[in-house]
């Protein structure tokens, strides 16, 4: 009896206990950080600077616009504003080459589409990564931001 007087007790002093929950910016810290720890290091300013980036395709905007249609409520609506040049860079993503640098080319774009209701929902800023895979030569445009978490990318000049 006198156990399961101690067992009840101790439940009822551990339910009193409040955990404070992570705010959303601390959990996107962990998980960055968690991430950054599992990648490989990142190259050195030489490597980056001798490294293949291959050509940008003359299609990428073809390739983005045909990945984004999958998403959009209203492809055939979309308004596309390629107004930046692409540049070099490259991702450390743990799917990708197995975390080491993929290099390639990051387009920044604005783009706007109609949402179910038939109006349009504003200008969006995106990026999107343009690269050569090593496994089958062929080239692939996949998203990604600077608040994601599967993706490093840092820009080459």
């Amino acid at each position: 009896m006198k156990k399961l007087c101690l067992v009840v007790a101790s439940l009822l002093i551990v339910s009193c206990v409040q955990l404070k929950p992570f705010s959303v910016e601390e959990y996107q810290a962990n998980k960055k950080m968690e991430l950054i720890s599992k990648l490989p290091n990142p190259p050195s300013p030489a490597e980056v600077e001798h490294a293949s980036y291959g050509k940008l395709p003359n299609d990428y905007q073809k390739m983005i616009k045909s990945y984004l249609a999958f998403f959009l409520k209203d492809p055939y609506s979309a308004i596309y504003e390629f107004n930046h040049k692409p540049v070099k860079g490259y991702i450390q993503d743990l799917e990708l080459n197995s975390g080491r640098p993929t290099f390639g080319w990051l387009v920044n774009f604005n783009y706007n589409a109609k949402n179910s209701y038939g109006a349009y929902t504003g200008k969006e800023y995106t990026q999107f990564f343009v690269y050569k895979d090593i496994n089958d030569g062929n080239y692939y445009a996949r998203p990604t931001s600077k608040s994601s978490f599967d993706y490093i990318f840092v820009e080459t000049k």
